[in-house]
């Protein structure tokens, strides 16, 4: 049992290792260095014992310094890509992407779902410093509710649906990494509508938007 163990621990570390090579910065790498101030505190040790389980197929559940059960639920270091919850209503995604320019861009996308789910995105570089948001993700800015209705098929309806989109306030977005690619998907809520508004919304609504990589910027 020792020796098995052993050798998914060197197994693991060669994987990191080789991945090194092939990215500027990998997921695993990210997730090292990822600042305790930001990660619960949670300490280089209990990073390595996570990882671990969750290599080995176990439950990935690691404690922080507050006590709190933090758990790794996906790891995909093709897609640099990392998932934990940190509660049964909250989980955070790590995505790292790296530019044409050779800039990897870390993106940290805190989501709390109790209603209706909320998504936060914050930037940072391969060292953890702040990014603005303009500079790698503008589309985020300018995203609007009206992107997720088709306006003009409503008007060619004889229909002015903008003041029944105006109900829709305040706003949720719920937004998700994919971990195969290098997309952000957003999903906008409309649950909170009532009933007759949402059904005259529904023809001309669409749930998600997919947002891709264009190789500087969202």
């Amino acid at each position: 049992m020792k020796s098995h163990k052993k050798i998914i621990t060197f197994t693991f570390i060669f994987i990191i290792g080789s991945l090194s090579n092939i990215y500027s910065i990998g997921i695993i790498e990210a997730f090292f260095k990822f600042p305790i101030e930001i990660l619960y505190q949670i300490t280089p040790d209990e990073k390595k014992k996570g990882l671990q389980l969750y290599y080995e197929k176990q439950p990935a559940i690691i404690n922080s310094r507050y006590n709190t059960p933090i758990e790794i639920t996906k790891v995909d270091t093709i897609g640099n890509f990392l998932c934990f919850k940190t509660s049964d209503v909250s989980s955070t995604e790590i995505k790292v992407i790296r530019a044409d320019s050779g800039q990897s861009y870390i993106f940290h996308n805190s989501i709390t779902c109790g209603p209706a789910c909320d998504s936060n995105i914050t930037i940072f570089n391969d060292e953890w410093y702040y990014v603005p948001t303009e500079k790698a993700a503008p589309s985020l800015l300018k995203l609007s509710k009206l992107d997720f209705f088709d306006l003009e098929k409503a008007k060619e309806d004889g229909k002015n649906i903008e003041e029944l989109i105006e109900k829709l306030t305040p706003l949720f977005y719920e937004l998700h990494f994919s971990a195969e690619k290098n997309d952000l998907i957003v999903r906008l809520d409309i649950s909170r509508l009532d009933g007759e508004t949402k059904e005259a919304l529904k023809p001309y609504f669409t749930e998600t938007k997919t947002f891709s990589w264009t190789g500087s910027r969202f």
